[in-house]
């Protein structure tokens, strides 16, 4: 977790350690997550597994 000002950014990460992975057919074996906060409040969600990056930002 870091703190900058009224921003907090979260990052998380999740693997596989057995199993095939998921969703397939990718069968991703491992992501990373980033959760930003800005004011107390969820402000962008960024998700990347396997060279794919998505991004959910609130507006």
């Amino acid at each position: 977790m870091d703190t900058s000002g009224d921003t907090v950014t979260c990052q998380m990460s999740y693997r596989v350690t057995a199993g095939k992975g998921h969703l397939s057919p990718f069968n991703f074996k491992s992501l990373a997550m980033t959760a930003i906060y800005t004011t107390g409040a969820l402000s962008q969600v960024t998700v990347s597994a396997g060279g794919f990056d998505v991004n959910l930002v609130r507006q």
